[in-house]
């Protein structure tokens, strides 16, 4: 590998354009930011500088995982959401952009940012959904459970960084089985991937499994917290849920089998139905 960061970084590119990865100049820039701690400014402004030789090894084991298929995030340890900075671990998923979907039909809908909401995230994981609508909502509360202890320690350490900590109780459990309510929001990106689906590597051998299958049609988990809504939700309360291709329907079927409304779908950046709110039907 070359000593200068130009070269390192068309090094990298070279590298993943031939590992055939599918966004190999993307992927360089964010290894090589992340790494250096540089910003694209920076960088650039460095360019003919030599890098360190430690920080080369750095950056070209950080290629030999890539290559392998670890994501760019679980190699820097880190990953944006909302314009936070979520650190991860084994236990939590990596927070995705679709899952952003959900963050802005929530704001649609609790339009006043200044009431003091009470907030709970059912499968928190990183912490990443109900920190964004935190740090929207500056005088709500908010509950965060998962029945993975080590997500919820991962959540807390993100909380933390981000100055939520005395905002946010953080529960070890299963879904709501030791909440009453009242809630004003609900959220959750539960597990719907029906078990056998072919995952990407990436995925299939990084995120958790716990936080992927749900069952063969990949409907379990709301099929446990949908009955819950009843007495989680506060009269004027809604719930939002992220849910996977083609699962809208049979998703609309199961609120209606509970007693809930359907008010609202909301589509993903790839212009696919991915959130479902719902409230207490009358």
């Amino acid at each position: 590998m070359s000593t200068t960061y130009h070269d390192i970084e068309q090094d990298l590119i070279h590298a993943f354009r031939a590992g055939k990865l599918a966004t190999p100049d993307i992927d360089a820039r964010f290894l090589l930011e992340a790494i250096t701690q540089y910003s694209r400014a920076q960088l650039l402004l460095a360019r003919s500088m030599p890098c360190p030789p430690q920080m080369v090894d750095t950056l070209r084991a950080a290629c030999e995982r890539r290559l392998k298929g670890e994501p760019v995030a679980r190699i820097i340890g880190k990953r944006e959401f909302w314009g936070h900075s979520f650190s991860l671990s084994p236990e939590t998923l990596e927070p995705r952009p679709d899952s952003e979907s959900l963050i802005e039909l929530a704001l649609t809908h609790f339009a006043d940012r200044a009431k003091p909401y009470k907030i709970l995230d059912l499968g928190t994981g990183t912490g990443c959904l109900i920190a964004a609508l935190l740090k929207e909502f500056r005088h709500a509360l908010g509950w965060a459970v998962d029945r993975s202890f080590g997500a919820i320690q991962q959540a807390k350490k993100n909380f933390a960084a981000l100055d939520l900590s005395e905002r946010v109780i953080c529960i070890n459990g299963s879904w709501a089985d030791a909440l009453s309510g009242p809630f004003d929001c609900v959220i959750s990106n539960p597990p719907y991937i029906p078990q056998h689906t072919h995952l990407s590597r990436e995925v299939a051998n990084h995120d958790p499994a716990l936080a992927l299958f749900a069952g063969c049609d990949g409907l379990d988990a709301y099929r446990t917290l949908f009955p819950s809504l009843a007495r989680l939700l506060s009269p004027e309360g809604c719930a939002f849920f992220e849910f996977g291709i083609d699962q809208e329907l049979a998703l609309r079927k199961l609120a209606g089998e509970h007693s809930l409304n359907v008010i609202a779908v909301q589509k993903d950046l790839g212009g696919l139905p991915r959130v479902l709110a719902v409230n207490r039907g009358k």
